[in-house]
């Protein structure tokens, strides 16, 4: 995870990633690994080692938000990640995709009643507020900025319902 990330990230490294997009090597260097985890954390729960079980799960859940980043990163700039300046629409981009990714992530965890999978996404969630709050409020200007607060708050009603609909149903009164 440390040389994928930080060592050989082509964000960091200036390489080209090849133009077509989602099928180039951010597929090649996050998702496919993601599989292999996925197989991994199966293999693992089998065995019941909670340590091997734990890392895979969780190299499962970083590695695609890594590449969906950087995917949003190759659909503004092209194949090589570093160059040019990162605009209002870039920035609102990331934000949305992490909320998609945090919302696929919820219905994925209350639909197989996965408390783990659930966390995760609300924790995913909990960055993109962060994110939200203290860099998009400083960046984003006029329809952007509003957009990205609304789609926020919107997500976040949803979310409150979601799971007081379906992981916390309220007992019938007597």
């Amino acid at each position: 995870l440390v040389l994928q990330v930080l060592v050989m990230n082509p964000y960091l490294t200036g390489e080209s990633v090849w133009q077509p997009p989602l099928v180039n090597l951010l597929l090649l260097a996050y998702g496919i690994p993601v599989l292999l985890a996925l197989l991994i954390f199966r293999l693992a729960q089998q065995r019941q080692d909670r340590t091997v079980v734990s890392t895979a799960a969780a190299l499962a859940l970083v590695l695609p938000m890594i590449e969906l980043t950087l995917e949003v990163r190759h659909a503004y700039h092209g194949e090589f990640l570093r160059v040019g300046s990162t605009g209002s629409a870039e920035i609102y981009t990331y934000s949305l995709a992490w909320l998609l990714y945090a919302g696929l992530l919820l219905g994925l965890g209350i639909g197989r009643r996965l408390v783990a999978v659930r966390y995760a996404a609300l924790a995913i969630l909990l960055i993109t507020v962060a994110k939200v709050f203290l860099y998009d409020m400083s960046e984003l200007i006029g329809l952007y900025r509003v957009a990205s607060f609304l789609g926020l708050g919107l997500c976040l009603v949803g979310v409150g319902y979601l799971h007081q609909r379906f992981v916390t149903p309220s007992s019938p009164e007597t």
